[in-house]
C-alpha cells in the first residue's frame, strides 16, 4: 500500500512539473510576441518623428 501512495505522489509531482513547464513555455511565447510588437511600434515612432 505504501508503494502505491508513493507512486501516486510521484505522478502528482510529475504532472505539476509538466504543467509548470507548459505554462513557462506559453508565457515565454507571449512575452516574445509582445516584445516584437513593442519593437515594431518603436520603429514606427522613430520613422514618424524623423
Amino acid at each position: 500500500m505504501r508503494n502505491l501512495k508513493e507512486y501516486i505522489k510521484d505522478l502528482e509531482v510529475n504532472v505539476l512539473k509538466d504543467l509548470l513547464e507548459q505554462y513557462k513555455w506559453e508565457t515565454e511565447c507571449k512575452l516574445d510576441s509582445h516584445l516584437e510588437k513593442i519593437n515594431l511600434i518603436e520603429k514606427e515612432l522613430k520613422l514618424r518623428l524623423n
